[in-house]
């Protein structure tokens, strides 16, 4: 009850029309078997909602276009699947925003010229500081790096087969995650 209480909370404030970044901090252990909703306190780092863009800047000059997956490195960094501007973005510990890959255009592109469609899931492997996504509508998992060149590590057409990531198909991947080995696992809707 706790968790549903909090995820239409959640959603509410980062709703689809809600183009502010919300970084919030939320112990594990606070979500627990309560009986009484506590309040949560959330900081706008980046973002200003409704007020929909792809600028980069500080804080509220800074836009976002339907926000969808965030992941932190271990320096502070927030990076931000960026789904309405098919780009991934990377917010500063000071709120400073800059986009990393894609540059709005949607679409199926590895470097030099990225381009997504549908970025949902995003992770940081803290280890090698790459960054993955699921590039949800291209069925693909990509790979950035530091600066920003992107390659497909797995997925092509839709599709469900298991096998070398050249080969191995995928039906709108969404979640993914990194494990200590720096091995993803994706989910698909």
């Amino acid at each position: 009850m706790q968790n549903s209480r909090l995820t239409t909370k959640l959603r509410s404030a980062l709703g689809f029309e809600s183009l502010a970044f919300v970084y919030a901090f939320l112990l594990a252990g606070s979500l627990g078997a309560q009986s009484v909703y506590t309040p949560y306190t959330f900081t706008t780092l980046a973002g200003l909602a409704g007020n929909p863009g792809s600028d980069d800047g500080t804080g509220s000059a800074a836009r976002f276009f339907h926000p969808f997956g965030v992941a932190t490195d271990s320096s502070g960094n927030v990076y931000v699947a960026d789904t309405g501007n098919a780009a991934v973005r990377v917010v500063t510990p000071g709120g400073q925003v800059r986009t990393l890959a894609g540059d709005g255009t949607v679409g199926s592109a590895d470097s030099p010229h990225a381009r997504f469609k549908g970025l949902a899931g995003i992770v940081v492997d803290g280890t090698s500081i790459y960054i993955y996504v699921a590039d949800t509508r291209n069925h693909r998992i990509r790979r950035l790096d530091a600066i920003g060149t992107v390659f497909t590590i797995a997925g092509s057409d839709r599709g469900f087969s298991d096998g070398a990531a050249p080969s191995a198909h995928f039906a709108r991947p969404s979640g993914i995650a990194i494990d200590g080995a720096g091995n993803s696992a994706q989910r698909t809707r």
